[in-house]
């Protein structure tokens, strides 16, 4: 069954539960008596959990429930972030008090450190990842050197996208601007400017934006046209919006 992942409790376990019965599945015991799960993220493929805890990252196969592998912070950074890579093949571990970023293979060898660069967005296969710093960055995963960067006058980014099969980049910016803009020129490609709370679908072709006076609207993010709208009444308006 489908399940859902819970950290932060009291007695400091991850508590994993069945989506569908709501029933709790099992809890999960930290490295030490002490352990602090600090973030907690699934692999794509939903079988493996991967926990950052004050000082440490836990691998753990769900089908069995036994630890695949465990890798501690030489440094003791609070990890606050986890993310795979779409094949799985290495997981981003991000410690910010320390301004770095920890880069680990499948088994949680530290194959590569680097300074903490904020969001990222990953290519559908995983060779390239997108990070937001002082401008956007492209780094190849197999060196994880620059292999591209562009200014973003823009200002910061709040989510990314790659179009799978196509060498464009979207990227969502304060202020309700989308971007969608062509790797190889760096050229924008689209632009959707409205007001609001802007969410990308996963393959990057749609955009959803939730305003203040409650609308929601679907825009094509290639083309940069509406595609619908639907109005709600709101007095705060819409805060969150996802597909």
């Amino acid at each position: 069954g489908r399940l859902l992942a819970s950290a932060g409790h009291p007695d400091l376990m991850v508590h994993l539960w069945d989506i569908d019965t709501g029933a709790e599945v099992r809890p999960i015991q930290g490295p030490g008596t002490e352990s602090y799960a600090a973030s907690i993220e699934f692999s794509p493929n939903g079988n493996t959990l991967a926990v950052g805890y004050w000082d440490a990252v836990q691998l753990w196969d769900i089908n069995n429930w036994t630890e695949i592998g465990y890798f501690r912070n030489p440094t003791n950074g609070i990890i606050f972030g986890l993310e795979f890579a779409p094949d799985e093949s290495y997981l981003m571990v991000f410690v910010p008090y320390e301004n770095k970023m920890l880069i680990l293979d499948s088994g949680l060898k530290l194959i590569a450190t680097m300074e903490y660069i904020g969001n990222v967005a990953f290519s559908p296969d995983g060779t390239l990842v997108a990070a937001n710093d002082s401008g956007l960055k492209l780094f190849d995963s197999s060196t994880w050197e620059v292999r591209d960067s562009l200014p973003l006058p823009l200002g910061p980014v709040q989510q990314m996208v790659f179009r799978p099969g196509k060498p464009v980049l979207v990227s969502i910016h304060e202020g309700g601007i989308t971007v969608a803009r062509d790797l190889r020129t760096g050229a924008e490609i689209s632009r959707i400017s409205n007001p609001g709370k802007h969410f990308l679908s996963s393959d990057g072709k749609l955009l959803a934006v939730g305003a203040e006076s409650g609308e929601v609207s679907v825009w094509d993010v290639e083309t940069g046209n509406l595609l619908k709208s639907y109005q709600q009444d709101s007095t705060w308006g819409v805060s969150e919006i996802t597909f």
